[in-house]
């Protein structure tokens, strides 16, 4: 019982102690001036800042991915909308000298077509494949505005 007595006083004692202001004040000092809690608390705010510098860098990445890929996907379907109007004309021999708009033109006229050169915005021959077997009759691409 004496034992109990004495364990209650102790106890008391002790978070009167620490409870004072002028214990709680000289634990600060001290815990502010030492150099192994500054060094400590300067890792931990380390540690935390590169963790969020990574984390920032991988969503900017993603970020960056995303919206390249939209730009990607925007550009397929604006160039897949524009050659919607594309016509392309096969069986027209190439000639050495030829003017393929007015090749065209005429073409178009034939088939009751009036065009001139304002209503495309393109005509060119195409790059013969590798696997035609004649080279000279490229097909003809006509961009129509």
């Amino acid at each position: 019982m004496a034992d109990n007595i004495s364990n209650n006083n102790l106890s008391q004692i002790i978070k009167e102690q620490f409870s004072s202001s002028q214990f709680v004040e000289q634990l600060a000092k001290s815990i502010v001036s030492s150099d192994i809690f500054i060094n400590s608390i300067i890792n931990v705010i380390k540690e935390a800042t590169e963790k969020q510098q990574e984390q920032i860098g991988q969503l900017t990445q993603h970020a960056m991915e995303s919206q390249l890929n939209t730009v990607v996907m925007r550009v397929n379907d604006h160039d897949q909308y524009k050659k919607r109007k594309d016509l392309l004309i096969y069986g027209i021999p190439f000639q050495s000298d030829e003017n393929v708009t007015v090749l065209v033109i005429d073409l178009m006229s034939k088939v009751g077509l009036q065009l001139t050169k304002n209503d495309f915005y393109g005509i060119h021959r195409l790059l013969s494949s590798k696997n035609s077997q004649n080279k000279s009759r490229q097909a003809i691409i006509v961009g129509l505005l």
